[in-house]
Order: C-alpha cells, then sequence, then structure tokens
C-alpha cells in the first residue's frame, strides 16, 4: 500500500456562510489551517480570536457555532502512481461533524457523524495526474440541530443549547459544568489517500485465551478483507523483538471472510 498524507498538505480555511445575521464577523479571506485541528485553533493562531479560554471570552466567541466553514487544499499525484494503482481511497479519520467533501469540484460525500471514520474508494474516479482540489464544507451545526428537531429527541441531562444530542458531535462542546461552550468544527484527525492493488487487510481482531493451567496463551486472529480477490496471509508474533510464532493458513477467498487464523 502506499499513503499520501494530506495532512502534511497546504491546508486554508475561511468563513463560507452564505446569509447570516450574527453582528461579528470576519472577511472571508482565505486563511492558513491546522490539520488535524479545528476552526476554533486556526481563528486563533492566526490572531482572529481571543483566548477562548480566558475569562468570559466563550461568550464573545459565539458566532463561530453559527457559521458554515471551508477548508481547501490541493496536492499532486504523478501518473504512476494512479496507473500503477487498481485503488486509490480517500480516508479521513475524523470530520468534524456536518461535512460535505468535493474532489476535483465533484461531490464525493456528506458526512453527519464526528465519532467514526470514513473511506471513499471512488476517489480514484475523480484523481488526476499532476494537481488535484480537496474543498471540505462544514455547516454550522447549531443549524443541524434546529433542523433537526423532532419529538423523540434524546432526554438532555446538561444541554446548554437545547436538542445537542441531535447530533453525533462531541456534547462538552456545547458547554458543561467544567468546560466552556465552543461549538466547534474542522478536520479533527488524519486525512490521507491511500493507494492498493489486489486486497488489503480492513480489520483485525485479536481474541486471547488464558485457561491455560501452564501459563500458555492462546491468540486468534480473524482478518477481514477489502475485495473478493484471494490473498495469502501470513501472521508473526513477536516477543521482545524474537518470533515466537508464525503461521500461514490457507488462501482467504471472499470479502469479508472472518475465519480464524
Amino acid at each position: 500500500m502506499t499513503t499520501l498524507d494530506l495532512n502534511t498538505a497546504d491546508w486554508r480555511f475561511r468563513d463560507a456562510t452564505a446569509k447570516t445575521k450574527t453582528k461579528t464577523t470576519i472577511n472571508k479571506t482565505w486563511r492558513p489551517a491546522t490539520v488535524p485541528g479545528c476552526v476554533h485553533t486556526d481563528l486563533l493562531r492566526d490572531g482572529q480570536i481571543p483566548d477562548p479560554f480566558y475569562g468570559t471570552n466563550e461568550l464573545d466567541l459565539q458566532w463561530i457555532e453559527e457559521r458554515d466553514w471551508e477548508y481547501q487544499t490541493t496536492f499532486n499525484l504523478s501518473s504512476s502512481l494512479l496507473n500503477d494503482h487498481e485503488h486509490i481511497d480517500l480516508v479521513a479519520d475524523g470530520l468534524d461533524t456536518i461535512a460535505t467533501v468535493y474532489l476535483n469540484g465533484h461531490k464525493l460525500a456528506a458526512t453527519d457523524n464526528m465519532f467514526i471514520g470514513w473511506r471513499w474508494p471512488s476517489a480514484k474516479k475523480h484523481l488526476r495526474a499532476g494537481r488535484n482540489e480537496l474543498r471540505i464544507h462544514f455547516g454550522s451545526a447549531m443549524h443541524y440541530i434546529r433542523t433537526h428537531n423532532t419529538e423523540h429527541t434524546p432526554r438532555e441531562c446538561n444541554d446548554s443549547v437545547g436538542g445537542a444530542t441531535r447530533i453525533r458531535k462531541m456534547q462538552c462542546q456545547f458547554g458543561w459544568d467544567w468546560g466552556p461552550r465552543l461549538v466547534t468544527a474542522g478536520i479533527w484527525r488524519d486525512i490521507r489517500l491511500e493507494a492498493w492493488n489486489t486486497n488489503r487487510l480492513t480489520h483485525v481482531h485479536i481474541a486471547q485465551d488464558h485457561t491455560a493451567t501452564d501459563g500458555s496463551v492462546t491468540l486468534t486472529l480473524t482478518p477481514e478483507l477489502a475485495t473478493t480477490a484471494p490473498v495469502t496471509l501470513t501472521a508473526t508474533a513477536r516477543l521482545n523483538g524474537k518470533i515466537v510464532a508464525q503461521v500461514t493458513p490457507p488462501p482467504i477467498m471472499e470479502c469479508g471472510d472472518s475465519s480464524p487464523l
């Protein structure tokens, strides 16, 4: 597998709100961004806001949660990377939260959950040799909450905004007895391209059995694969750098095959 780390790309961000009724505003100039990160830390780093943890500054910064924000970068791909790999996935380990992802102007996906990672195998068909553009639009979490008001809203025990449980987002961002209300947005975990051929491991579940009376431990490894292409795996266990066990089972033949090793 070949990985292209997009964290280190030249990211920038801006206020992308179409219309606003909030009084506090900044111009919509592109500003430098850091990934992983969030809009609050990027605004603070650029000198656009005061320290949100000082005094009552959090009250003056709640206009940020009402806005849409956009992150953008460009990166270069070689023709050999495109031609030598059957699959090229865009992988985002964490987007906070209401995000729409565009690759070279094509809408790739929309997300609504901060807590899970995302993988888009369709990325390759939108990639090209040379310069590529990745743009991620983050909608206001507060707007999402207001427009998803249902009669089945879960009980809220400590919610200063009302309806925070309607969104799959870190609940303490909405304020808690021990922390400020800073409802943020951004690319909060790693983002990258993964290029690969034939097959790849998606998960490996490891189960341990400690019932033996002689102090030995039995490990059961259960792999899952991405495609239907057959593949042969070799599992190697090392203890203090020394190989203590190695096994090569029969080829795994199916996507998602969970045959123990």
